[in-house]
C-alpha cells in the first residue's frame, strides 16, 4: 500500500514509468507485454490525474499528453505485431488444417471489433482472408466426390482451352459432371472469372479441379507450370 502512495505522489517514479514504457515499445508487443503497459499506463494516468489535486504546471501537463500518446502507441504497436503473428500463422496453413483455419478467421474478426487497423494492416489481413477462401475453397471436397474420369475430362477441356479448340471444349464442357462443374465454377468465382472469358484463370480453375476430382491436394498451378505442362504432353 505504502508503494502505491509512493507511485500516486512521486513526479520522478511517474517519469521513470512512462520512459520505461517508451523503452518497452522499442519491441514487439505481444499480448502479455499490452496488458502490463496498459496497466501500468493507467496506474501512470492515476498519478498524473493525483498530483493535479494538489498542483499544477508543465511538468504534469506534459506529463498527461504523453500519457494519451503512449496509450495510443501501445495499441498501435499490439495490434502490428498481433496482425504479424496472424500472417505468420497462416503461411503455415494447409487446406487439411480446418479448424486452425476456423480459429485464424475468427482472431481476425475480433481483432478488427476490438481495434481499428491502419490500412497498411487492413491490406494484410485482407491477403490472409483471401488465403482462408482460397484454403477453404480446397478443403470443401468429400471422398465421395472425388472421379478419376472427370479429372481426365477436365484435363482434356483445359487442352481444348490451351489449343484454342472451341468445338471440343464445348462438347467436353457439357459432358462433366454436376460435381466437376461445381468445382470448376467455385475456382472461377475464387479467381473473380467467368467460364473461358480469361485463359489463364480458366486454365487454373480446370487444373485445380481435375486435381480435386482425382483427391490430390493442390494449388493454383504458375503460368510457367501450365506452359511447361502442355509442352510435356504426348503429340497426336
Amino acid at each position: 500500500m505504502s508503494n502505491e502512495k509512493t507511485h500516486l505522489s512521486s513526479p520522478v517514479k511517474l517519469q521513470r514509468d512512462l520512459h520505461d514504457i517508451e523503452k518497452a515499445l522499442e519491441k514487439p508487443v505481444d499480448q502479455k507485454t499490452f496488458q502490463a503497459l496498459f496497466k501500468k499506463l493507467t496506474l501512470a494516468q492515476q498519478a498524473c490525474s493525483s498530483m493535479k489535486l494538489k498542483c499544477s504546471g508543465t511538468f504534469l501537463s506534459h506529463s498527461e499528453q504523453k500519457i494519451c500518446s503512449l496509450f495510443g502507441k501501445v495499441v498501435t504497436s499490439y495490434v502490428d505485431s498481433y496482425i504479424n503473428q496472424i500472417v505468420k500463422k497462416a503461411e503455415t496453413l494447409s487446406p487439411k488444417d480446418h479448424k486452425a483455419i476456423e480459429s485464424l478467421q475468427n482472431e481476425i474478426i475480433n481483432l478488427k471489433k476490438d481495434h481499428r487497423p491502419s490500412r497498411e494492416n487492413l491490406i494484410k489481413l485482407a491477403e490472409v482472408e483471401k488465403k482462408i477462401g482460397f484454403l477453404q475453397t480446397f478443403s470443401q471436397i468429400s471422398e465421395r466426390e472425388i472421379d478419376p474420369e472427370e479429372s481426365e475430362k477436365l484435363l482434356y477441356l483445359a487442352s481444348c482451352v490451351y489449343h484454342k479448340q472451341d468445338k471440343e471444349r464445348k462438347e467436353t464442357y457439357f459432358t462433366l459432371s454436376e460435381t466437376a462443374k461445381e468445382r470448376f465454377h467455385t475456382h472461377l468465382f475464387s479467381l473473380k472469372t467467368k467460364p473461358f472469358e480469361e485463359n489463364i484463370p480458366t486454365l487454373q480453375a480446370l487444373f485445380a479441379s481435375a486435381d480435386e476430382m482425382a483427391g490430390i491436394p493442390t494449388k493454383y498451378p504458375s503460368i510457367t507450370e501450365i506452359t511447361e505442362f502442355f509442352l510435356d504432353e504426348p503429340k497426336d
